[in-house]
């Protein structure tokens, strides 16, 4: 099952949609953070709204009463599907130090709404164990392979709550891409799911990333 679709939850690519280079498709991310009271990570709330291309395109035939609406109620079904299949790509969501990898699970039913001809997709993970901020932590909502592109417009689509007074947070721009890189990228094909590992490499640290830092 092409990527694309792990997010549609649909078995076909249309080759009309899914654009015929990495990215395959955009989303313009949100993303809400939260700390408990002694500091643990507690939630990270995710709001991706697709490209529009993408978006009128996923919600065909899911107006169901056919009063020119689609309505969240009518796209439950895919939202649950899409939080299912998320799961097996770690929600495209990541939270650590260094190289580690902290498990996460969903919270809650993800939601669905279609306005303006774009689709948004909210859902809630949060670690499967209590995570300290500690010292300070890296997030990151990112498709490694590049085969979906996720992007914060700015800090402002960043909301961090309950922080820790010592503690401070920055949206950090990736680095940038070289120009060999980004052609050997641009060639790969939507059958493509795994990038290959010297690729895989060359590109670490090229996507944007939350970077939380506490104490003195």
């Amino acid at each position: 099952m092409l990527r694309c679709f792990v997010l549609s939850a649909v078995l076909v690519c249309a080759s009309t949609i899914c654009a015929t280079a990495h990215p395959h498709l955009f989303v313009d991310a949100k993303v809400t953070i939260s700390f408990d009271a002694a500091g643990n990570v507690s939630a990270i709330r995710n709001q991706w709204t697709f490209d529009r291309a993408f978006s009128v395109w996923q919600v065909q035939g899911m107006d169901r009463d056919g009063d020119g609406t689609t309505t969240p109620q009518e796209l439950q079904g895919l939202a649950d599907e899409n939080l299912v299949a998320l799961a097996d790509f770690g929600f495209y969501t990541s939270i650590g130090r260094g190289d580690e990898a902290v498990p996460l699970e969903a919270e809650g039913a993800a939601r669905f709404e279609f306005a303006n001809q774009r689709s948004t997709l909210t859902f809630t993970v949060r670690p499967q164990s209590d995570y300290p901020v500690g010292g300070g932590l890296d997030i990151s909502v990112a498709d490694p392979a590049y085969y979906v592109g996720i992007t914060f417009a700015g800090e402002s689509d960043v909301t961090v709550e309950n922080l820790p007074e010592d503690c401070s947070y920055e949206l950090m721009a990736g680095s940038p891409m070289a120009d060999d890189v980004a052609a050997q990228l641009g060639a790969l094909g939507p059958d493509v799911l795994q990038l290959p590992a010297d690729l895989a490499a060359r590109l670490r640290g090229s996507q944007q990333s939350i970077v939380v830092q506490c104490g003195p």
